[in-house]
């Protein structure tokens, strides 16, 4: 995803993002090129860990500096890995 995400787009991302968690499962979100990640975005992360939980899933986060930023505000509630391969070798170690 590029650009930004925010209350508007929100739900059509937690809607893919859902829609390729099948069980069993490994995602990545490459956050990488959003330019601007409003709260909205911690409410699609919420959901997936809770979807991924359901559906013995597994994801992981590739975040930019827009989202790093929120992230470190906000204590980390989630990480966010710095490149798409290192999102990957976390998804290839066993949880």
């Amino acid at each position: 995803m590029a650009g930004e995400l925010d209350m508007r787009n929100a739900p059509a991302l937690r809607s893919y993002a859902g829609d390729q968690m099948h069980p069993s499962s490994r995602l990545v979100l490459d956050l990488s090129d959003v330019e601007f990640f409003g709260s909205a975005g911690l409410t699609v992360f919420d959901e997936l860990d809770t979807l991924a939980r359901r559906r013995s899933s597994r994801w992981a986060l590739v975040g930019g500096r827009p989202v790093h930023r929120l992230l470190r505000v906000l204590g980390d509630p989630v990480h966010a890995h710095a490149s798409l391969e290192s999102a990957i070798h976390a998804l290839r170690v066993p949880a």
